[in-house]
């Protein structure tokens, strides 16, 4: 699943971004379950390091982010 995109289960969802290649090396995205899809209030995935949702609680709009930062590691 390159690139960003949709995946619609029967009991849940995925909302993900990635690199557009099929290498699957960096990506970021959201797993929702089928109860909780009528709350999803919009979301926008930024590049494949960065994916926003806004979600509908009782009392408030919560907007959540997942990034994802790759490390580095020094040669010795």
């Amino acid at each position: 699943m390159p690139g960003k995109g949709i995946v619609i289960k029967k009991n849940y969802m995925v909302l993900y971004s990635g690199h557009k290649s099929s290498k699957h090396e960096v990506g970021t995205g959201f797993y929702i379950s089928r109860h909780s899809i009528d709350n999803l209030l919009g979301f926008e995935p930024v590049n494949e390091r960065i994916f926003k949702i806004r979600v509908k609680l009782k009392h408030y709009n919560l907007k959540l982010v997942s990034t994802h930062a790759p490390k580095e590691e020094k040669m010795k």
